[in-house]
């Protein structure tokens, strides 16, 4: 399920077809596992009931009774602990697969424009530098970012911010009463995500 979610938000990034086909895929997949185990699920447990002693439970008046047959009968949690189990064996058969995707040139383009903030980042690169000179550097920022994603390694000067303090109040009094507000140009950042 959560590389489901990662495809859709991976489209909602992009917006490539493939993307939305993979996605597609993995939902159509998890829907019909969920819809398996659900039938497997209420067919076991209809083999298992006792319909004569069911009936007559159902028929006494006591709800103390009811409850204990109940309770006998039916044992959710070590079922549903078996049946997620067994779910994740089907699902992902002991081998999970992960990868970065490397970025294009289009894709680092599209994260540059559609970067939002104006703030600046510490060396005084504002988003609207990096938005006006993107067309001229994107080749150089993709291979920097593919660099990160295939070594894994984030720069520290890229985790750096301006860190601004706005008042909350007129007369501040401790630093709760102050709003830190940082500058920082997400595009690199963004990009590695």
């Amino acid at each position: 399920m959560k590389e489901r979610d990662i495809a859709l938000s991976k489209f909602k990034e992009t917006k490539h077809t493939s993307d939305w086909i993979e996605y597609k895929r993995l939902r159509n997949f998890i829907v019909a596992a969920v819809r398996q185990e659900k039938v497997r699920y209420l067919m076991d447990r209809d083999q298992k009931v006792n319909k004569k002693e069911l009936w007559d439970a159902l028929n006494k008046p006591n709800v103390k009774t009811k409850k204990s047959y109940f309770l006998s009968v039916f044992s959710p949690l070590n079922y549903c602990v078996d049946a997620a189990t067994e779910l994740r064996n089907k699902l992902f058969n002991g081998q999970t697969t992960f990868s970065f995707n490397l970025r294009s040139v289009d894709e680092i383009n599209q994260i540059i424009n559609n970067l939002k903030s104006n703030a600046a980042s510490f060396d005084g690169l504002t988003t609207k530098m990096l938005k006006l000179c993107s067309r001229a550097i994107d080749k150089y920022l993709m291979h920097i970012v593919n660099c990160c994603l295939d070594t894994g390694y984030y720069p520290e000067e890229w985790k750096t911010a301006l860190v601004c303090s706005l008042l909350k109040v007129s007369k501040p009094k401790s630093f709760s009463d102050l709003r830190l507000i940082t500058g920082f140009v997400e595009g690199f950042r963004k990009s590695c995500e």
